[in-house]
């Protein structure tokens, strides 16, 4: 298959906690190294739990054009303009890719409603111990992310899964998880929130589209649970330091690198070291 662009290697990032510092959302300590990677023609793409609306917003503060993942690996976005292959329109069916008119778009899971009406047929008594999105308000949203209010109305907009603001135990929680999987849900815990969607998750998608992209090396960096799927699967996998909780235990991997720096610090220090590898032929 010929792919969408050739780069020996792409950064597959999560956004908040990882390249986004955890507490204010900011990323100037990464903005040496992803005009670095830019000069270099390495595409930086965001894997994150964040809505396809976040991430418009967000990848044009960060000047990235290339594709993206959104929720959790719900779905992938591939740019019209980030295409180099004139041929790739007749790829669509195979690819089962629908578009936008700005994106061709990959769907990995069912919709939010879907997910909601299975929340509420199996898990109706652990409603007291969780706050999900669909019943917050804007302000409530903004409240418990610290975003701005036009950012808490985008992360508010979700299509493929829902978060949930836990408030029982963590025995509660493995609970809520076991009965939700045997439904057929997948529960992910995120810096925030936990995430109740569909059987998808950040190395699946990363792995889909790094296939189609042709890529040689894919890197990933991330701080949460949530991450350690595409951590797993990727050719070098990085864990950014947390303010807030420990190194989450990754099991299929002998070696990963773990920063010093907390949030986008740690990434643009892992992201430098990666390059100088002679190994990966960057030096």
């Amino acid at each position: 298959m010929t792919g969408i662009t050739t780069s020996s290697m792409a950064v597959f990032t999560d956004l908040d906690g990882t390249l986004l510092d955890h507490h204010t959302y900011c990323f100037s300590a990464a903005i040496p190294m992803l005009q670095k990677l830019k000069s270099l023609n390495i595409p930086v793409i965001p894997n994150t739990s964040k809505t396809f609306d976040e991430l418009i917003f967000i990848r044009q503060k960060l000047g990235l054009d290339s594709p993206f993942i959104a929720e959790n690996g719900a779905a992938v976005y591939i740019p019209l303009s980030f295409l180099a292959n004139p041929s790739f329109d007749q790829m669509r069916s195979v690819l089962d890719l629908h578009d936008d008119g700005d994106h061709y778009i990959k769907t990995f899971t069912e919709p939010r409603q879907y997910w909601l009406m299975l929340l509420e047929t199996h898990a109706s008594h652990f409603a007291h111990l969780y706050t999900g999105f669909s019943s917050m308000s804007i302000p409530e949203i903004q409240h418990e992310t610290g975003l701005s209010l036009e950012q808490a109305e985008a992360a508010s907009k979700r299509h493929f899964g829902e978060p949930l603001k836990w408030h029982g135990s963590d025995e509660e929680l493995q609970e809520f998880t076991l009965i939700m999987q045997d439904a057929g849900v997948c529960v992910v815990k995120g810096g925030r929130f936990v995430h109740v969607s569909g059987v998808t998750d950040k190395g699946q998608a990363m792995t889909w589209l790094s296939s189609i992209m042709e890529v040689n090396t894919t890197v990933a960096l991330g701080d949460g649970e949530n991450d350690t799927s595409m951590l797993e699967k990727a050719d070098v996998a990085v864990q950014i330091r947390s303010p807030v909780h420990a190194f989450p235990i990754l099991t299929c991997r002998s070696r990963v690198i773990q920063t010093l720096g907390v949030g986008p610090i740690g990434w643009n220090e892992a992201v430098e070291t990666i390059l100088s590898d002679s190994n990966l032929g960057f030096v």
